[in-house]
C-alpha cells in the first residue's frame, strides 16, 4: 500500500508452467525448468510448434529483435495443475529484450506480436488507480475459479495474488500425496475438506496408491461433485 505506483494493471494468472524461447545460432532455443532438455522443455516445444502460425518467421522475429518470449504452458495431458482447462495450449505472457535490463514490450505491443503469430496472450482484467480499487478487484477475482492474478504497477513492479479456492485445492493436492504414501492425515481434516479426504481414502482402497497419486485435481473436483451426495 505504501510503495505501489498507480495505475496498477491486473492480468489473469494462468495455471501452468513457464516456458521461455529465444533464437540462438539461427535456431529456436526452447527452455523450461531452467534447461532446454527434459520433458517440460519437450512438452513446451510441441505446443509451441502447434500454436505458432509461422515458426520460421517467429524465429526471425526473436533473432532480429534480440528478444525472448515468455509463455505459460498449460499441458492437461502431461502436467495437469489445479485449475481445469478444456485443452492444452500456451499463453504469451511477455516479450523481453535479451539485455538483462528487464525491458518488456507494452501490453499493446505484446498483443500485436501475438496476433501476428496467431498466439493467445495474457488476459487483461482491469486497471485500478487506487489501493481501495485494488482491494475491490482482489475481492472480485477471489470468487473466480482461476489461480489468481498478476499485477504490474506503473514502475514495472510485479506481484501475484492467489485465490482462496486455488490455495484450498493446492492443499488438497498435498493431502492426496500424503494419503497415497500411507501417511496419517487426520490433523488436516476440517469440515470443509472432510468429504474430499474421505473420498481419497476410498479411492486408495479401491484403486491403489499409484492411481491415487496420478488422480489430477481437476478430475478430483469433477468426481467430488458427483459423489458429494453419496458421501453426505
Amino acid at each position: 500500500q505504501k510503495n505501489l505506483s498507480f495505475p496498477v494493471a491486473i492480468y489473469r494468472k494462468e495455471n501452468g508452467f513457464l516456458g521461455i524461447v529465444s533464437s540462438r545460432n539461427g535456431e529456436l532455443y526452447i527452455c523450461s525448468k531452467s534447461t532446454n532438455k527434459g520433458d517440460y522443455a519437450g512438452w513446451f516445444k510441441n505446443l509451441l510448434y502447434k500454436s505458432v502460425n509461422d515458426i520460421v518467421a517467429f524465429n526471425k522475429y526473436l533473432a532480429d529483435n534480440k528478444v525472448s518470449a515468455i509463455f505459460e504452458v498449460i499441458d492437461i495431458e502431461h502436467d495437469p495443475h489445479i485449475i481445469p482447462y478444456m485443452n492444452s495450449h500456451i499463453v504469451l505472457l511477455d516479450v523481453v529484450k535479451n539485455d538483462f535490463n528487464d525491458t518488456f514490450l507494452t501490453y499493446e505491443e505484446l498483443g500485436n506480436v501475438a496476433v501476428k503469430f496467431g498466439l493467445e496472450y495474457k488476459h487483461w482484467i482491469c486497471s485500478v488507480d487506487s489501493f481501495d480499487k485494488l482491494q475491490a478487484a482482489t475481492d472480485e477475482v477471489n470468487s473466480w475459479d482461476i489461480e489468481g492474478y498478476v499485477a504490474v504497477d506503473s514502475k514495472g513492479f510485479m506481484f501475484k495474488f492467489k485465490t482462496d479456492g486455488y490455495k484450498f485445492w493446492k492443499h488438497i493436492r498435498s493431502i492426496r500425496d500424503k494419503i497415497a504414501s500411507g501417511k496419517d492425515v487426520s490433523e488436516f481434516i476440517t469440515d470443509k475438506n472432510k468429504i474430499i479426504i474421505e473420498y481419497m481414502k476410498h479411492y486408495l482402497d479401491n484403486k491403489g496408491a499409484e492411481k491415487l497419486q496420478k488422480l489430477s485435481i481437476p478430475e478430483l473436483k469433477r468426481i467430488i461433485r458427483l459423489v458429494d451426495v453419496q458421501f453426505n
